[in-house]
């Protein structure tokens, strides 16, 4: 039975920012880098899109963007055009076809080639073929975002994905998605009965109970297919720095500040390294990681055009909860941000997001090292993140619009400042609708969400409203009592242009 890596199944329907233009800059930037400005647009290709939802979105907030996204999976793909073409993009263009087969002499050259999981679920040969496109077509000064899976901390984890895969080919059953449940239920059994290759590690048998809660589809393309190959970073940036990238680090910033993401007994260890791959390969052993989410970057010289350095990066609030007085809980320690420097980057940036350059010019009572430093720990807690000074576009306008005066399908809105989707609940688009057809005093607000929400039929239907109760006057109480507090955040939609 073929067990490697199949067409036949769908992969999930998510969208993942942190393959953002703007993330991927901003570990650049932060590790040194200098970039071009890319101020006349850009370049960027998605192996392994699947439906293409990041793509979409990416290119919705972007349209001085040139986005590809290439999928294996013909059906995806179809999805993907027909959700482009019901957007009005026309800066996106999809292909169903193998990494392996397509030509590079089809695409302009690159800024930026993005590969979510793609390099651990596929055989050598695709491996090979995203590299060539990657040597043929990426920009000096272009970024490659490649996540997968590591060893060693997958040593641990392939009993469990030997189990699934060999119950699968035994199953007897035709369809991937049939082998695949087979297969989940067998490890279910073997979880409820304590089986000592899932609970000899409480870290194991965590690890097994959450497989068991992920998508089947997710479950099929992770551990069913026989060409799955964890490898060391080392190995992944060997692949890369033979086409001539350098690793900038992860999109997780936590986990590029070791003194904040390694227990201080172990930083003397950590400092020992000097090599950079060394280095990250030891903390993968310190930490046990199975998944990394790496940014590498060609090289760009600063004679051939204007650049980017870490002042023209753009920041910005990502949440309205933000206070001076909340700790963080670091692997490293507690950290309290109530020192006067993280009050004023907070109350500076609740308003609108900023360049960092700008920044340390309305701040400048602060030391610039200080500053800069206090807002990297912002970042490494994700109370900040890279914004993009873009004004608004029709493609965002519309989308948005849809979502928040159409019926309950998405639980995404789209952002041209913060170059990509956030999230927002049903209580946050109904305030959004209401708040946008003019101007109410509070208690008029409340009144309309109500009737609002009534005519949508969603207190009965949206799980946001479930708590509401049945009486008619509690109701309207409680988004009388939302009201008030949501209007507070008005600062922060402006800033994501929701208002």
């Amino acid at each position: 039975m073929d067990n490697t890596y199949s067409p036949e199944v769908e992969y999930t329907n998510d969208y993942y920012h942190f393959m953002s233009p703007a993330m991927i800059d901003c570990i650049a930037l932060n590790s040194g880098f200098s970039l071009p400005r890319r101020d006349g647009g850009f370049s960027y290709c998605e192996l392994g899109c699947g439906f293409g939802l990041t793509t979409s979105y990416l290119a919705a907030t972007h349209p001085e963007g040139r986005f590809f996204g290439i999928d294996l999976n013909a059906m995806q793909i179809g999805v993907a055009q027909e959700k482009c073409k019901g957007f009005g993009l026309d800066n996106v263009h999809f292909i169903a076809g193998d990494v392996m087969e397509i030509d590079p002499e089809g695409f302009p050259d690159l800024d930026y080639v993005t590969m979510h999981g793609l390099y651990s679920w596929v055989p050598a040969p695709v491996r090979k073929g995203a590299l060539d496109l990657i040597a043929a077509k990426l920009k000096p000064g272009g970024c490659v975002f490649l996540s997968h899976d590591v060893l060693p901390g997958w040593h641990a984890l392939m009993p469990i994905r030997d189990f699934l895969l060999a119950e699968s080919e035994k199953s007897g059953k035709t369809s991937v998605m049939d082998r695949t449940m087979y297969a989940m239920s067998r490890l279910q059994q073997m979880v409820d009965q304590r089986a000592n290759f899932v609970a000899s590690s409480p870290s194991v048998l965590d690890w097994a109970v959450t497989l068991l809660k992920q998508d089947p589809r997710y479950v099929a393309h992770e551990y069913l297919v026989s060409c799955l190959a964890p490898m060391p970073f080392k190995t992944v940036a060997k692949d890369l720095s033979d086409i001539g990238l350098q690793y900038a680090g992860d999109t997780r910033p936590l986990l590029n500040n070791f003194r904040l993401c390694v227990p201080a007994n172990l930083h003397a260890d950590i400092e020992r390294e000097n090599d950079p791959h060394e280095r990250e390969a030891l903390k993968d052993y310190l930490f046990a990681t199975t998944f990394r989410r790496s940014v590498f970057v060609r090289r760009h010289s600063t004679e051939s055009g204007p650049v980017r350095d870490a002042g023209d990066q753009v920041w910005g609030l990502m949440a309205t909860n933000v206070r001076p007085s909340l700790e963080f809980d670091f692997p490293s320690g507690k950290c309290r941000f109530d020192h006067p420097v993280y009050q004023a980057i907070i109350g500076t940036l609740r308003t609108q997001p900023r360049p960092l350059r700008e920044l340390l010019q309305v701040l400048s009572g602060f030391p610039e090292r200080a500053l800069y430093n206090a807002l990297m720990m912002l970042f490494a807690a994700q109370w900040v993140a890279p914004f993009r000074m873009n004004s608004g576009n029709s493609a965002c306008d519309r989308i948005n619009r849809q979502r928040i005066e159409g019926p309950r399908r998405d639980d995404m809105l789209l952002s041209s400042t913060y170059g990509g989707a956030l999230p927002a609940d049903d209580v946050e688009r109904l305030y959004l609708f209401v708040r946008g057809t003019g101007g109410k005093n509070m208690a008029e607000l409340g009144d309309a969400m109500h009737r609002e929400a009534e005519r949508r039929n969603w207190y009965r239907e949206s799980p946001a409203f479930a708590s509401f109760g049945a009486d008619a006057a509690a109701r309207r109480q409680s988004l009388h009592r939302i009201a008030a507090r949501i209007v507070q955040q008005d600062d922060y939609y402006r800033s994501l242009g929701w208002l």
